[in-house]
Formats: C-alpha cells, sequence, structure tokens
C-alpha cells in the first residue's frame, strides 16, 4: 500500500486547491521565459481562465 508523502499530509486542502490550477500556469510561464515558447492567444487565454477559476 502507497504511504502519503509527508508534504501531503501537512498541506490544508484549501492550498491544494489553489496550487493544481496555479501549476499549469507556471508551467506555462516558465516554458516561455526559459525555453522561449511561442503562446498563441489560445494560451494566453486559458491561462487567464486558470488564474480567474484558482
Amino acid at each position: 500500500m502507497l504511504q502519503p508523502r509527508p508534504a501531503m499530509l501537512h498541506t490544508s486542502a484549501t492550498s491544494a486547491s489553489l496550487l493544481l490550477p496555479l501549476e499549469a500556469l507556471l508551467t506555462a510561464v516558465i516554458a516561455r521565459l526559459l525555453y522561449s515558447e511561442t503562446m498563441d492567444r489560445r494560451v494566453w487565454l486559458a491561462v487567464l481562465a486558470l488564474l480567474a477559476t484558482a
């Protein structure tokens, strides 16, 4: 049986629900900054939608 990781035991449900959508947002921003990924309007709209629902 898998044991929960220690960080999961100390993270509240509120924090976890905020971290989940922000993960995708930060991934997109980091890809843009570090790897010069091109991001069209659809990507930015998705980022804004994630941010609005977080």
